[in-house]
């Protein structure tokens, strides 16, 4: 990370502490734990698209792309030094450190990186191109024009500086996994390794578990409304 420039040395008066949190693949992430740092900064109240309506729009997808980008928030630089101070942690033997990009557990890096999409992909790719958060998903009824449309994206990534995760984009199938569920020209289907993750959990006997519980779920809510109206 300090050779990359997501962090550097820092003589902030700030300190979070951090936590390292698993990823799907295995790996790990290192993030802050910013609830003191959360609880006096100003949120931003820009909201982040309902799953239920981007999926909606995707039930007749002929050809479908999804465009993840690397490390997402890390490419997104904070505007100023004040800022970047604020974000300063404690490696234990090496010091003081602070990041230089945006970093997991902000209170509104959500809706920054919601807003940075919103605005690379406006109007004229409405019904074509969703973003919910740096998951990317391009929709088009002919190879030829799906093409074309992969061409306009990549460009405006490309003035905007953002780089693609190649390991982890699918170009031009028929059906692809997207925030939970199948895609594919006939419509949607809930991925079959989020079900047996959810038929698997443990029943939950707190709120707190519960909360875990709809937390993880996710996109996946839709499946229960009839549950808990019942």
């Amino acid at each position: 990370m300090l050779s990359l420039g997501v962090v550097s040395p820092s003589q902030s008066a700030w300190n979070s502490p951090v936590v390292m949190v698993q990823k799907p693949n295995g790996d790990l992430r290192l993030c802050l734990d910013c609830r003191k740092l959360n609880a006096v900064s100003k949120p931003d109240a820009y909201p982040l698209p309902y799953i239920s309506s981007i999926l909606d729009q995707l039930r007749d997808a002929k050809y479908l792309t999804s465009i993840d980008l690397s490390a997402a928030y890390w490419q997104i630089p904070y505007d100023s030094e004040q800022s970047a101070d604020k974000t300063a942690f404690t490696v234990p033997r090496r010091g003081l450190f602070r990041f230089n990009v945006m970093s997991f557990g902000l209170v509104s890096a959500s809706s920054t990186m919601q807003r940075l999409m919103d605005r690379l992909f406006g109007p004229e790719f409405n019904n074509k191109v969703f973003c919910f958060q740096d998951d990317i998903i391009i929709i088009f009824s002919t190879f030829s024009e799906h093409v074309q449309l992969l061409h306009k994206v990549y460009a405006k990534l490309r003035d905007a500086n953002l780089t693609i995760n190649m390991d982890k984009s699918i170009f031009c199938r028929r059906e692809l996994k997207y925030l939970g569920y199948l895609v594919d020209k006939h419509g949607l289907r809930t991925d079959p390794g989020k079900v047996d993750i959810i038929l698997n959990y443990p029943t939950p006997t707190s709120a707190k578990e519960v909360k875990k519980f709809l937390g993880m779920t996710g996109g996946s809510l839709t499946i229960f409304r009839k549950l808990v109206n019942r």
